[in-house]
């Protein structure tokens, strides 16, 4: 990860992804379209191509951009027919600029909790006015719009919010995004905002490709459209999850034929119902049932089976079988033990016991402790810990003893007692 890519959150949009945007939200030759944080305008540069294909080599209304980077920005005024204004997009006001009709773009994916660690050279940001108020700094939201959200949301969050005073009715917005708040609690607040003031058209995930493999997060593709109390009310949503790249599906990019290969694959990922094809999958809901606290990443990965209504009444596991995670040692660094350091320490077998942290490396459905790369301290209630007894005193000497977990138990290096289970569930998948 480059130093600007840790400091503003900016990645290129891949062509793929551009057009696939632009598929979605360009449909005339002459909208009217912005880019509100348009980096050095890879996705503006694609956008005035688009735009060219279209009007087959007629005039154009050019493009738009919005860039806080002054070196980023200064790259993206050389795009043909773009205005790019330097400024910060969160704090721009919407009545100052006719609206758009399609607002494309690839915002930051910087997480509000890093602002306060970004260096002199980001130019003294900061996330709300009067953050810091002994020394000036340029606030990167409103204290209103920053209200709206949950603390944990991402900068890209507020740009869903801020887009809406700048796009027309009708108008289409299209954002590829990191997915964690379609299933994360902090969520909540921006499916809120999207179910009350847009047409969700579609909501894309790649299940073959990651679309920024240098970003470290996983993306999806949301397209909406700014629409009434009705048209909200009669929209169907389609949860597209493709199963083939984005390259295989629309071939080469290099002239107006693209465009042609967009559309229809447009048109083949808005059906009327569910479709399943080898090149995507789609399900279809109606806006109407979405639900904002419920988990929406579960219509883009759950196998069919997972959606379908139980033919009876299904009991909680925890109404048929005990339930119980796995240890909570509070120090899992000093706890865990590999092979060079129960070697190095000469901790006896009795003072360990086999530990599974993982399914990555179990390939049967009956795990063994030949499964185990690692094993944990184990020291028996009673017993006296005397293979263990310097490795604990080192614990002790480095301050493992005084983490919040480990102070609450007596002595502090006395895990719990874990009965064997016969069935194991993993966490989580992916």
């Amino acid at each position: 990860m480059t130093n600007k890519q840790r400091t503003w959150g900016q990645f290129a949009t891949p062509v793929d992804v551009a057009d696939l945007l632009l598929g979605f939200c360009l449909r005339r030759a002459d909208d009217r379209l912005l880019d509100p944080s348009c980096g050095d305008g890879a996705l503006l540069r694609r956008a005035a191509a688009w735009q060219e294909w279209l009007s087959a080599g007629g005039r154009s209304p050019g493009v738009h951009g919005v860039e806080l980077d002054p070196e980023a920005a200064a790259v993206a005024e050389s795009v043909p027919g773009a205005s790019i204004a330097r400024a910060n997009f969160l704090t721009l006001d919407p009545a100052r600029y006719p609206p758009f009709d399609a607002i494309v773009g690839n915002p930051p994916y910087t997480r509000a909790e890093w602002i306060e660690r970004l260096d002199a050279a980001a130019g003294q940001l900061s996330l709300f006015d009067g953050d810091k108020a002994a020394q000036p700094t340029r606030p990167l939201l409103s204290a209103e719009l920053g209200a709206a959200l949950d603390g944990r949301a991402g900068l890209y969050a507020y740009f869903f919010l801020h887009c809406l005073g700048f796009l027309r009715e009708g108008g289409r917005l299209g954002f590829v995004v990191p997915n964690g708040w379609l299933d994360v609690a902090y969520g909540e607040g921006l499916k809120r905002f999207l179910l009350a003031h847009f047409r969700v058209v579609a909501v894309i995930e790649p299940a073959a490709e990651r679309w920024f493999a240098a970003a470290g997060v996983n993306t999806c593709v949301v397209v909406l459209e700014r629409a009434g109390p009705d048209a909200r009310a009669a929209n169907r949503v389609r949860f597209v999850r493709l199963s083939r790249p984005l390259r295989e599906l629309l071939g080469p990019a290099q002239d107006a034929r693209r465009v042609a290969a967009v559309e229809q694959l447009v048109t083949r990922l808005l059906p009327a119902a569910d479709r399943t094809t080898d090149e995507y999958t789609v399900r279809v809901r109606p806006q109407a049932t979405l639900d904002a606290a419920e988990r929406w990443g579960t219509l883009l990965r759950a196998p069919d089976v997972y959606l379908r209504p139980p033919a009876r009444p299904v009991a909680p596991l925890g109404a048929w079988a005990a339930v119980r995670r796995g240890q909570t040692t509070g120090a899992n660094d000093f706890f865990y033990l590999d092979r060079r350091r129960i070697d190095e320490w000469n901790i006896a077998p009795e003072q360990r016991r086999p530990l599974l942290k993982s399914l990555r490396h179990v390939h049967n459905l009956r795990p063994t402790a030949l499964d185990v790369e690692q094993e944990l301290l184990w020291v028996a209630p009673g017993e006296p810990a005397a293979s263990a007894a310097r490795y604990l005193a080192w614990g002790e000497a480095t301050g493992v003893a005084s983490r919040p977990t480990c102070a609450g138990r007596r002595p502090w290096y006395l895990l719990p007692a874990a009965p064997a289970g016969p069935l194991l569930l993993a966490k989580g998948v992916w």
